[in-house]
């Protein structure tokens, strides 16, 4: 193919664009040649450098990590705590109205035991339903 150089031939501008991208905690291998030539041992303290920011990332994700293991921990011997609580509430009632219908009061007796089940139910249901909001919300923000 022949090229004109004539006046009235087209004549185009070609402009070669080169783009390096390199991303992470530290430069790429040929800046890190460039900085080393300029000030010998600069590589070696970006590189540690980038090893101390991996290092303390890991250490938060850690310290995370046990915090809300603590937590879990702490929230299951509450709940353990509650249903033993629970259950020497119910005991003393049952033990109160036996002793209310040894006296012979057996109307007040099936109102006291009355009274506090409905109680305990209604804690309870409403202690369910805490929590299944609590977990639902945990789950929405996961």
């Amino acid at each position: 193919m022949e090229q004109s150089n004539s006046p009235n031939s087209p004549q185009g501008k070609l402009t070669l664009t080169q783009e390096k991208f390199f991303s992470g905690p530290v430069p790429d291998p040929d800046s890190l040649a460039k900085y080393e030539s300029i000030n010998p041992g600069f590589a070696d303290r970006l590189l540690k450098m980038g090893e101390k920011e991996q290092q303390e990332r890991i250490n938060t994700q850690n310290k995370i990590i046990d915090t809300e293991r603590e937590l879990n921990i702490r929230e299951l011997n509450n709940f353990k705590r509650g249903q033993i609580f629970a259950l020497l509430a119910v005991l003393l009632v049952v033990g109160l109205c036996v002793y209310v219908f040894y006296l012979g009061n057996s109307k007040e007796g099936r109102d006291i035991a009355v009274t506090v089940i409905a109680s305990i139910a209604t804690i309870f249901i409403a202690g369910r339903l805490l929590l299944k909001k609590k977990n639902t919300d945990k789950d929405k923000q996961q």
